[in-house]
C-alpha cells in the first residue's frame, strides 16, 4: 500500500490569500501616508473622479461581505456586545475604512514605485501656487502646498523637502524622481534671481 502525503488544508491557501490582500491594502495606505505625501500623480484628476465612484460602489459590496463572511459578525458581537454601538458605529466604520483602503492603496503603491524605481531628474522649474499656514508644532505635516510642475498641479507636504515656512512663489526649482505615472518631489528651492 502506497502512502501519499496529505494535501495542505484549503484554509492555509485562504490565509495566504487574505494575508496578501491585507498587505496590499494596508501597505498601500502606509505608502500613501508617507511617500505619497510628496508625490505628484500625473493622472490625479481622472483618478479622483473614478475613485469617488469606486468608493461609493464599494460601500454596499463591503457591507454585504461583512454580513455574509463567516466569523465577522461574531467577532463584532464579541468585541462590541452592545447592539446599538455595533450597528450604529462599528459596522459603518468597518465598511467605510475597507472601501477607502481599496481606493487609496493603489496611489501608495504608485508613489512607492517612483521612490524605489524612479529616475532622478535634472532640476525642474515649477511654481508653488499656494501654501497653507505654517504650523511648527504637533504631529503630521507642518506645511502643505500646491506645486505646479510640467503642467500638473499636486498637493504635497513641504516638510523635509523645503525650508519652512514657505510662501507662494512663481518660480521654484524642483528636484524629483520621475516614474511613468508621476514625480516624487525630493526638494524645492526658491529660484535665485541674478543681480
Amino acid at each position: 500500500m502506497e502512502i501519499t502525503p496529505a494535501a495542505p488544508p484549503a484554509s492555509f491557501a485562504k490565509i495566504v490569500f487574505l494575508f496578501a490582500v491585507l498587505t496590499f491594502f494596508f501597505g498601500g495606505a502606509l505608502l500613501e501616508a508617507t511617500v505619497g505625501s510628496r508625490f505628484i500623480f500625473f493622472y490625479s484628476n481622472r483618478y479622483q473622479e473614478v475613485g469617488w465612484w469606486t468608493f461609493l460602489l464599494l460601500l454596499p459590496v463591503f457591507g454585504t461581505l461583512v454580513l455574509k463572511v463567516k466569523g465577522v459578525k461574531e467577532q463584532l458581537k464579541r468585541s462590541y456586545p452592545t447592539r446599538a454601538v455595533r450597528w450604529t458605529f462599528m459596522f459603518p466604520l468597518v465598511v467605510v475604512v475597507a472601501s477607502g483602503l481599496v481606493v487609496i492603496a493603489p496611489l501608495g503603491w504608485i508613489a512607492g514605485h517612483a521612490w524605489a524605481f524612479g529616475v532622478d531628474t535634472k532640476p525642474i522649474p515649477g511654481r508653488l501656487v499656494s501654501v497653507e499656514d505654517y504650523r511648527g508644532y504637533g504631529k503630521g505635516c507642518d506645511q502643505k502646498g500646491k506645486l505646479a510642475v510640467r503642467e500638473v498641479i499636486g498637493s504635497i507636504c513641504l516638510e523635509k523637502i523645503a525650508t519652512l515656512p514657505m510662501k507662494p512663489d512663481p518660480s521654484v526649482i524642483v528636484s524629483a524622481r520621475q516614474s511613468a505615472l508621476g514625480l516624487l518631489v525630493l526638494g524645492i528651492e526658491a529660484q535665485r534671481v541674478p543681480r
